[in-house]
Protein backbone atom coordinates (compact mmCIF):
# COMPACT_ATOMS: atom_id res chain seq x y z
CA UNK A 1 0.00 0.00 0.00
CA UNK A 2 1.41 2.95 -0.89
CA UNK A 3 1.97 5.77 1.85
CA UNK A 4 -0.26 8.52 0.38
CA UNK A 5 -3.01 5.67 1.25
CA UNK A 6 -1.93 4.57 4.32
CA UNK A 7 -2.61 8.10 5.21
CA UNK A 8 -6.07 8.11 4.31
CA UNK A 9 -9.04 7.24 6.68
CA UNK A 10 -11.36 4.78 5.38
CA UNK A 11 -14.84 3.38 7.02
CA UNK A 12 -14.30 0.07 9.23
CA UNK A 13 -16.95 -1.43 6.31
CA UNK A 14 -14.43 0.38 3.55
CA UNK A 15 -11.21 -0.72 5.23
CA UNK A 16 -12.22 -4.41 6.15
CA UNK A 17 -13.39 -4.64 2.31
CA UNK A 18 -9.76 -3.41 1.01
CA UNK A 19 -8.33 -5.96 3.28
CA UNK A 20 -9.83 -8.71 2.12
CA UNK A 21 -9.34 -7.98 -1.65
CA UNK A 22 -5.65 -7.43 -0.92
CA UNK A 23 -6.57 -11.58 0.29
CA UNK A 24 -7.70 -12.59 -2.72
CA UNK A 25 -11.28 -12.69 -1.27
CA UNK A 26 -15.03 -11.26 -2.73
CA UNK A 27 -16.48 -8.30 -1.19
CA UNK A 28 -20.08 -6.77 -1.84
CA UNK A 29 -20.55 -3.65 -2.69
CA UNK A 30 -24.06 -1.79 -2.26
CA UNK A 31 -25.86 1.50 -3.51
CA UNK A 32 -24.23 1.23 -7.32
CA UNK A 33 -26.51 1.96 -10.30
CA UNK A 34 -26.73 -1.64 -11.18
CA UNK A 35 -27.93 -2.78 -7.70
CA UNK A 36 -25.69 -4.54 -4.76
CA UNK A 37 -22.78 -6.83 -6.45
CA UNK A 38 -19.85 -8.80 -5.34
CA UNK A 39 -16.53 -8.41 -6.92
CA UNK A 40 -13.14 -9.79 -6.53
CA UNK A 41 -9.70 -8.89 -7.62
CA UNK A 42 -9.95 -11.19 -10.99
CA UNK A 43 -5.73 -12.36 -11.04
CA UNK A 44 -7.03 -13.88 -8.00
CA UNK A 45 -10.47 -15.65 -9.41
CA UNK A 46 -11.10 -19.67 -8.80
CA UNK A 47 -13.51 -22.15 -9.96
CA UNK A 48 -14.99 -22.18 -6.70
CA UNK A 49 -15.48 -18.51 -6.41
CA UNK A 50 -17.08 -18.15 -10.04
CA UNK A 51 -19.36 -21.49 -8.83
CA UNK A 52 -20.28 -18.83 -5.86
CA UNK A 53 -21.20 -15.89 -7.76
CA UNK A 54 -23.32 -18.33 -9.62
CA UNK A 55 -25.39 -20.20 -6.98
CA UNK A 56 -25.62 -17.58 -4.58
CA UNK A 57 -25.28 -14.17 -6.56
CA UNK A 58 -27.34 -15.48 -9.31
CA UNK A 59 -26.24 -12.53 -11.72
CA UNK A 60 -24.68 -11.89 -14.79
CA UNK A 61 -20.41 -13.00 -13.76
CA UNK A 62 -19.06 -9.54 -15.98
CA UNK A 63 -15.39 -8.57 -15.87
CA UNK A 64 -14.50 -4.88 -15.13
CA UNK A 65 -11.41 -3.42 -17.03
CA UNK A 66 -9.71 -0.45 -17.70
CA UNK A 67 -9.81 0.91 -21.11
CA UNK A 68 -5.87 0.05 -21.56
CA UNK A 69 -7.07 -3.58 -20.93
CA UNK A 70 -9.48 -3.56 -22.94
CA UNK A 71 -7.32 -2.09 -26.05
CA UNK A 72 -4.38 -4.74 -24.99
CA UNK A 73 -6.75 -7.38 -25.45
CA UNK A 74 -8.43 -5.33 -29.25
CA UNK A 75 -11.98 -5.11 -27.92
CA UNK A 76 -14.52 -2.67 -28.55
CA UNK A 77 -17.62 -1.75 -27.13
CA UNK A 78 -20.97 -3.69 -28.52
CA UNK A 79 -22.74 -1.78 -30.62
CA UNK A 80 -26.12 -0.08 -29.27
CA UNK A 81 -29.45 0.10 -30.63
CA UNK A 82 -32.58 2.00 -28.89
CA UNK A 83 -30.20 2.70 -25.85
CA UNK A 84 -28.58 5.14 -24.71
CA UNK A 85 -26.18 5.21 -21.37
CA UNK A 86 -26.40 1.78 -19.57
CA UNK A 87 -23.23 -0.78 -19.03
CA UNK A 88 -20.39 -0.43 -21.74
CA UNK A 89 -19.69 -3.82 -22.91
CA UNK A 90 -16.99 -5.04 -25.20
CA UNK A 91 -17.83 -7.93 -27.13
CA UNK A 92 -18.06 -11.34 -24.64
CA UNK A 93 -14.68 -13.56 -24.58
CA UNK A 94 -13.49 -16.97 -23.99
CA UNK A 95 -9.85 -18.08 -23.25
CA UNK A 96 -8.23 -19.68 -26.56
CA UNK A 97 -6.58 -22.39 -25.06
CA UNK A 98 -8.06 -24.83 -22.34
CA UNK A 99 -11.84 -24.56 -22.95
CA UNK A 100 -14.60 -27.25 -23.29
CA UNK A 101 -17.85 -25.75 -23.43
CA UNK A 102 -16.95 -22.21 -22.02
CA UNK A 103 -19.92 -22.12 -19.43
CA UNK A 104 -18.52 -24.11 -16.78
CA UNK A 105 -17.19 -22.04 -13.43
CA UNK A 106 -13.28 -24.14 -14.25
CA UNK A 107 -13.57 -22.37 -17.97
CA UNK A 108 -15.14 -19.01 -16.63
CA UNK A 109 -12.33 -18.76 -14.21
CA UNK A 110 -9.38 -19.57 -17.11
CA UNK A 111 -11.08 -17.27 -19.42
CA UNK A 112 -11.24 -14.86 -16.45
CA UNK A 113 -7.28 -15.10 -15.85
CA UNK A 114 -6.31 -15.33 -19.66
CA UNK A 115 -7.78 -12.17 -20.39
CA UNK A 116 -5.75 -10.24 -17.11
CA UNK A 117 -2.34 -11.62 -17.57
CA UNK A 118 -2.39 -12.14 -21.33
CA UNK A 119 -3.18 -10.35 -24.54
CA UNK A 120 -5.31 -10.08 -27.64
CA UNK A 121 -3.94 -13.48 -29.53
CA UNK A 122 -4.56 -15.59 -26.14
CA UNK A 123 -8.80 -14.68 -26.33
CA UNK A 124 -11.80 -15.25 -29.07
CA UNK A 125 -15.04 -14.00 -29.45
CA UNK A 126 -17.85 -14.48 -28.97
CA UNK A 127 -17.56 -16.11 -25.60
CA UNK A 128 -19.09 -16.95 -22.06
CA UNK A 129 -17.37 -14.08 -19.66
CA UNK A 130 -18.97 -10.80 -20.50
CA UNK A 131 -15.96 -7.81 -20.15
CA UNK A 132 -17.25 -3.91 -18.99
CA UNK A 133 -15.55 -0.62 -18.90
CA UNK A 134 -16.14 2.32 -16.24
CA UNK A 135 -19.04 4.65 -17.33
CA UNK A 136 -17.60 7.77 -16.00
CA UNK A 137 -20.41 7.32 -13.37
CA UNK A 138 -18.76 7.19 -9.57
CA UNK A 139 -21.89 5.02 -8.56
CA UNK A 140 -21.01 2.52 -11.45
CA UNK A 141 -20.39 -0.84 -10.94
CA UNK A 142 -17.30 -0.94 -12.82
CA UNK A 143 -16.51 2.11 -11.46
CA UNK A 144 -17.02 1.60 -7.85
CA UNK A 145 -15.08 -1.65 -8.51
CA UNK A 146 -12.27 -0.77 -10.24
CA UNK A 147 -11.87 2.08 -7.61
CA UNK A 148 -11.70 -0.05 -4.98
CA UNK A 149 -9.56 -2.77 -6.73
CA UNK A 150 -7.02 0.64 -7.33
CA UNK A 151 -7.46 1.11 -3.73
CA UNK A 152 -6.64 -1.83 -2.58
CA UNK A 153 -3.41 -2.55 -4.27
CA UNK A 154 -2.16 -3.14 -8.50
CA UNK A 155 -4.45 -4.92 -10.54
CA UNK A 156 -6.12 -5.16 -14.30
CA UNK A 157 -9.60 -6.00 -13.99
CA UNK A 158 -12.48 -6.99 -11.18
CA UNK A 159 -14.61 -9.66 -11.66
CA UNK A 160 -18.24 -8.63 -11.29
CA UNK A 161 -21.78 -10.05 -10.45
CA UNK A 162 -24.96 -8.48 -9.46
CA UNK A 163 -26.94 -9.70 -6.42
CA UNK A 164 -30.50 -11.28 -7.21
CA UNK A 165 -32.99 -11.70 -4.54
CA UNK A 166 -34.62 -15.17 -4.08
CA UNK A 167 -37.29 -14.42 -6.39
CA UNK A 168 -35.05 -13.16 -8.93
CA UNK A 169 -35.04 -9.50 -8.65
CA UNK A 170 -32.15 -7.20 -7.84
CA UNK A 171 -31.37 -7.38 -4.05
CA UNK A 172 -31.45 -4.67 -1.85
CA UNK A 173 -29.38 -3.48 0.92
CA UNK A 174 -31.00 -5.66 3.58
CA UNK A 175 -30.18 -9.21 1.17
CA UNK A 176 -26.85 -8.27 0.36
CA UNK A 177 -26.72 -7.37 4.30
CA UNK A 178 -27.56 -10.64 5.33
CA UNK A 179 -25.58 -12.40 2.27
CA UNK A 180 -22.50 -11.11 3.49
CA UNK A 181 -22.68 -12.19 6.73
CA UNK A 182 -23.82 -15.56 5.64
CA UNK A 183 -21.45 -16.27 3.76
CA UNK A 184 -18.76 -14.23 5.65
CA UNK A 185 -17.79 -11.61 3.19
CA UNK A 186 -17.06 -7.69 3.89
CA UNK A 187 -19.79 -5.52 2.43
CA UNK A 188 -19.43 -2.01 1.93
CA UNK A 189 -21.36 0.93 0.42
CA UNK A 190 -20.74 2.84 -2.09
CA UNK A 191 -20.48 6.00 -0.43
CA UNK A 192 -17.84 4.72 1.49
CA UNK A 193 -15.44 3.90 -1.96
CA UNK A 194 -16.62 6.78 -3.51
Amino acid sequence: MTMGLMKQQFTPAAARALADLAAARPVIVTGSTSGAFVMMDAAAVTPDWINLMAARMRGLIGLAIPLRQADALGLGLQPRRGRQGGPLYTASIEARLGISTGISAGDRALTILTAVGGSRDDIVTPGHVFPHLPEGDPRGMADLALRLLALAGPAKGAVTCVLLDDTGEIADTTHATHLAAELGLACVAADDVI
